[in-house]
């Protein structure tokens, strides 16, 4: 509750300034709604508003500094009450024990730009105070921030002290004395978008607690100390390429601490949308992190952080290599062209590597075609406007896992995804003018906002029973009305979803379900195909966010069915569920091999005998919103209504997830 006087006096300006930013942005999301700019608008952290609009709402002063900082202006300069300010950092001080925590200038201020290197003391009035935490939004939204310097004297990052701060890089000072990072306490952005920063981000040994949705950045090496004893929600939450765990034991962690995405499956707590990560644990620790959830979900081998990265050419081709794996990148000078086959390993100075990802290699360049190896999880960024490209492929027994960004590429006519494909990250498929009809394979469990958004779409084949829950409604923006074919019995799941009802769905004998329930004598049979490379797979079932079913088994027990239409029966693999109620479940089910771990990972619906509780999987469920401040900056994606009265007071514009049409954009006040 907002009570100093001087919040009071300023209330009435700052409600009638949200109200004409909020004006200005339904009118513009009005004139096209659909289009490529707002697609991409609801990133967190992405400016709603030009900087030219927002300079004339702001009076901006500027402020020079030993410390190179200047106030950004904001709504107000004036100074809250009990704030002082040394050498251009503001502070909150604590006489009693001489203690000072770093603040804004007020509230609604983004104060900071530039470099800023905080010290381990100030003098005040000849009095000596420790700098020994970073107070609550001390830096929030801060947009041009440069560097932060940590002392080691600090001992606290509080909740939002970083929240929505667009920054260069970040230091923590060796020996820190950090003991806790509050909810949202490292939730900042990186300035280039689309590069990591900084390079390896360190927690320091000594740190106790990591709240929830603690880190949004991007970091190359992300390393967890051995101290680490709580963590929260989604509190790794971020686009880390090298995650290092210094337990030897993994400690207890909530299963979604990795979740990319961040909705909320109220039948299933702890969906999976895997970050492109690689995960390493510490030496002879690898066989009990393959049993323990949630790293057993990911890709886990022991590989050091202090392990050297490689930069190399090898035929033609530039890698990152580490530890016993390659990454592709585009090439130092020029673009690649023709046509290339990647290979599954290779070697330099002696040591064999295996390509496990790609980044951006391709973007804007000439290539005709590209060949993927068996071996490549994650697809990152890696075809925008490849304007000759006109043929993708993949291998029978590829492991991708992960696929994002091939935009703007005319003469792509055919393109078929992977079995093994779990995420379909937003924003990936569109601007094909080419492509006419695309193939889902039911393994996917994870679908982005404005994946397909192509106009030539005439026919989309999906191989799930019942679609993935939580699908937005603007998976597809087409000008076009695709007819998307199904399996049979799946059409009324299909109907029931506002993401596909809006488009003619067609029962399909051809089209094989990947999952699916039959009844085999008495017993009732959940099958799916089988991977002849995993050695067991593990099921689970839920209700209503509860394991009521699972079961291990080896490749010993398999069926074989066949599907119309083919002359090839099918391999699958069938976990028994005749003790289960009629009714609709959640699955999870884990492929792994002995010697590598993980295999696959599939998620999605299933249904056993009488349907009728299965609209309540299906549906959208209540709304969620994206959550924007008054500066135009989007805070928060996903988030459910009941949350929101936990924000920090203030002014906020609401934009609802599945329904973004500006009639349902509000502003509500937070107090």
């Amino acid at each position: 509750m907002i009570t100093s006087k001087y919040h009071r006096r300023r209330l009435l300006p700052a409600m009638l300034l949200a109200m004409l930013m909020l004006s200005c942005y339904m009118e513009a999301a009005a004139v096209n709604p659909n289009s490529k700019e707002q697609a991409s608008d609801c990133a967190v952290g992405r400016m709603q508003k030009p900087d030219d609009m927002l300079a004339a709402l702001c009076d901006r002063e500027g402020n020079q500094t030993n410390v190179e900082v200047t106030g950004t202006g904001g709504l107000d300069d004036q100074v809250d009450d009990g704030v002082i300010c040394v050498d251009g950092i503001y502070y909150v001080l604590d006489p009693g024990a001489m203690a000072a925590r770093v603040v804004a200038k007020n509230e609604l201020n983004s104060t900071y730009q530039g470099r800023i290197i905080i010290p381990s003391s100030i003098k005040v009035d000849g009095r000596e105070y420790t700098v020994k935490s970073i107070g609550r939004r001390a830096f929030a939204a801060c947009m041009e921030l440069d560097k932060v310097f940590i002392p080691k004297t600090v001992e606290v990052v509080e909740k939002r002290a970083f929240e929505s701060a667009v920054i260069d890089d970040i230091e923590i000072e060796e020996d820190s004395q950090l003991k806790v990072i509050e909810d949202y306490g490292f939730m900042f952005f990186c300035k280039n978008r689309g590069q990591v920063v900084p390079d390896h981000f360190r927690l320091p040994e000594g740190l106790q607690e990591i709240g929830v949705r603690a880190f949004c950045g991007a970091f190359a090496d992300l390393v967890i100390p051995s101290t680490v004893w709580r963590m929260g929600d989604l509190s790794l939450a971020t686009n880390i390429k090298d995650l290092f765990l210094k337990w030897k034991r993994p400690v207890n962690t909530p299963l979604n601490i990795l979740e990319l995405s961040g909705y909320n499956d109220v039948d299933y707590k702890g969906s999976m949308c895997p970050t492109p990560v690689e995960i390493h644990v510490p030496s002879g620790s690898l066989p009990t992190y393959r049993l323990t959830k949630p790293w057993c979900f990911f890709s886990l081998d022991e590989m050091p952080v202090e392990e050297a990265t490689i930069y190399a050419d090898i035929a033609g081709l530039r890698y990152r290599l580490r530890g016993n794996k390659a990454v592709l990148l585009p090439p130092n000078e020029g673009q690649y062209s023709g046509d290339i086959v990647l290979p599954e390993t290779v070697s330099y100075n002696g040591k064999e590597y295996k390509l496990v990802r790609t980044e951006g290699a391709f973007n804007n360049s000439k290539v005709v075609s590209v060949a993927f190896p068996s071996s490549v999880k994650y697809v990152v960024d890696d075809f925008k406007y490849c304007m000759e490209l006109q043929t993708v492929t993949f291998p029978e027994n590829s492991r991708l896992r992960f696929f994002s960004a091939m935009v703007g590429c005319p003469k792509l006519t055919e393109f078929v995804f992977p079995p093994s494909l779990q995420v379909l990250y937003g924003q990936s498929m569109m601007y094909l003018d080419g492509l006419k009809t695309i193939d889902i394979p039911g393994s996917v469990s994870y679908i982005g906002a404005y994946t397909f958004v192509n106009g030539a779409l005439t026919e989309v084949t999906a191989h799930w029973i019942c679609p993935p829950k939580m699908l937005p409604n603007d998976v597809f923006i087409t000008k076009s009305n695709p007819r998307i074919r199904v399996p049979v019995g799946a059409k009324k799941y299909y109907e029931a979803s506002e993401a596909w009802n809006k488009f003619e769905i067609v029962e399909d004998e051809t089209v094989e379900a990947f999952v699916k329930v039959y009844t085999e004598g008495r017993e009732r049979v959940l099958t799916l195909p089988v991977d002849e490379s995993a050695d067991y797979y593990e099921f689970e079932a839920f209700k209503n966010g509860e394991v009521v079913k699972s079961q291990t088994l080896s490749l010993i027990k398999s069926i074989r069915t066949a599907s119309a239409n083919r002359e090839a029966a099918t391999k699958r693999i069938g976990f028994d569920v005749s003790s289960l109620d009629d009714g609709s479940y959640r699955y999870r089910i884990r492929a792994a091999s002995d010697t590598e771990g993980l295999i696959s990972l599939f998620e999605g619906t299933f249904v056993v005998g009488d349907d009728s509780g299965v609209e309540d999987v299906v549906s959208d469920g209540d709304t969620n919103y994206d959550v924007f401040d008054i500066m135009g900056v989007c805070i928060r994606t996903n988030m459910q209504e009941a949350e929101i009265s936990g924000l920090t007071p203030g002014i906020y514009i609401l934009r609802p997830v599945l329904n973004a049409n500006p009639s349902n954009v509000r502003k509500i006040i937070v107090e």
